[in-house]
């Protein structure tokens, strides 16, 4: 009977949590940032928080690299408190520590912090991390440890925001190569990412049918523009859609992205090119795709691109290990994309 209350006391205030959490709504995405200390030397800090079961947790994963090599990483659940009234956090380090903690009094605008422990012996088991919002793209993270009752500045990391598109998080030179059929005639296309800049990159592309031709992608970092719901399979996803502008080749070039914080790439894209439109959107959520030699769980997207009263007919397979997202594609009963290989790193 106990149990039973507890459940219908849950259902009668659902959005306690989902609300309370809001509050950390400025964190949802991925950062990095780059770090050094005596001990580790230079380091690479990647972080990740994605919404869960319908917003009422956080998931937050964190991996430290030095070079190709992780030296520590750790994953946890944020959630709500509702006896405490805080939010708090629980984690697992990848050397089996657990640590705990939750929110402290703050005055900041823009600041969340947590004070917690470590489940281990000795000093430097009590912590507390500050969060503070820059601006849209940029967080810092200072991490304190205390000693003698006082807390001591443990490093300070700076991180900045994963962009929306599909190519700024990997390193220039990262190249894609696909094998196409266009007509019953096969050949093959690869994307190579050129320079990159502060407000944008280059991508460089090679069509080889009958001959091989060469075209150059310049884009813009992507901007936000608005926010916009989609309904995917039965859901409703919150999105913010992206703006991103340049040139392909010598005409001007538009892209928007409809990004959701739960799915790691975006559920609509409209690309304009002239008189070129291109229209693709979300349809199933996951669907297996074989290519490379292995499976990809990927989005699937639907629509058509148009040319003056051209329509073609497109299917998209999207995955986010892919560069560019692309993992397959389908235009009308005559042609199709599968990616081969990919080389770079993010």
């Amino acid at each position: 009977m106990l149990k039973l209350t507890a459940i219908l006391a849950c259902l009668q205030a659902p959005q306690s949590a989902q609300d309370q959490l809001r509050r950390l709504d400025f964190l949802i995405g991925e950062w990095s940032g780059v770090g050094e200390q005596k001990a580790l030397g230079a380091y690479v800090e990647e972080h990740t928080y994605e919404p869960a079961f319908d917003r009422h947790f956080i998931k937050h994963g964190v991996i430290v690299r030095s070079g190709d090599r992780v030296i520590w990483c750790y994953h946890g659940i944020i959630g709500w408190d509702a006896d405490r009234k805080k939010i708090v956090g629980f984690y697992y380090g990848m050397d089996g520590t657990i640590s705990w903690g939750s929110e402290a009094p703050h005055t900041e605008e823009n600041t969340f912090v947590v004070e917690g422990r470590l489940a281990i012996a000795g000093p430097d088991k009590e912590f507390r991390v500050t969060v503070r919002r820059l601006d849209d793209f940029h967080i810092s993270i200072r991490n304190e440890v205390k000693r003698d009752e006082k807390y001591s500045d443990h490093g300070t990391t700076r991180l900045t925001r994963r962009r929306a598109d599909g190519w700024s998080r990997w390193e220039q030179g990262t190249l894609v190569r696909y094998k196409s059929s266009i007509q019953g005639k096969e050949g093959g296309h690869t994307i190579q990412l050129g320079a990159v800049g502060e407000t944008g990159y280059a991508l460089d592309e090679s069509f080889t049918i009958d001959r091989e031709e060469k075209v150059r992608t310049t884009l813009n970092y992507p901007v936000r523009e608005r926010e916009e719901t989609l309904r995917v399979g039965g859901r409703v996803f919150p999105c913010v859609v992206w703006r991103m502008t340049g040139k392909r080749g010598s005409s001007d070039t538009e892209w928007y992205l409809w990004r959701a914080d739960e799915v790691r790439v975006p559920l609509k894209i409209v690309i304009r090119e002239g008189d070129l439109e291109s229209r693709i959107v979300a349809v199933r959520l996951s669907e297996e795709v074989a290519a490379m030699g292995r499976s990809f769980v990927c989005v699937r997207l639907e629509g058509d691109h148009l040319q003056g009263t051209e329509r073609v007919r497109i299917v998209v397979w999207a995955h986010p290990d892919v560069p560019g997202w692309l993992v397959k594609s389908q235009l009308g009963g005559t042609g199709c994309f599968e990616v081969m290989e990919i080389r770079g790193n993010r």
